[in-house]
């Protein structure tokens, strides 16, 4: 009877021990892929970086021109890349609660699409 006991407090004690380490750990996992994915979603230069090459790299007018007219068109690409990554999330996010989270190659496709993203990205810079 002790025995069984010991062992029962033993079982208690762990899944408090797990319980609360899920507890703390949840949040900053969160927030770790929400900061995650809000990077992945930044350009991968902006605007005030591009004026400050310009002004370092001392670029003539014509050459000011050029560089603000491939920056407007590598921002409407990444844009255009952008929403197609927010509709695959939204897709998935719908699937997940029309299955209960458990349907189809939902996560598995993200995760593909985020490296393909991800890879576009860097070509970009």
């Amino acid at each position: 009877m002790i025995k069984q006991a010991r062992t029962g407090l033993k079982g208690i004690l762990a899944a408090v021990i797990v319980a609360g380490a899920a507890l703390v750990c949840a949040p900053p996992a969160q927030a770790q892929m929400g900061a995650e994915w809000q990077e992945m979603m930044n350009p991968p230069i902006n605007s005030r970086e591009v004026d400050q090459f310009a002004d370092t790299l001392e670029f003539d007018d014509a050459q000011e021109t050029m560089v603000d007219d491939l920056f407007e068109a590598m921002s409407a690409e990444f844009e255009r890349m952008s929403e197609i990554m927010r509709d695959v999330v939204r897709k998935a996010r719908e699937e997940a609660q029309e299955s209960g989270g458990r349907g189809g190659n939902m996560w598995s496709d993200i995760g593909k699409s985020m490296e393909r993203f991800e890879e576009k990205k860097e070509d970009m810079q």
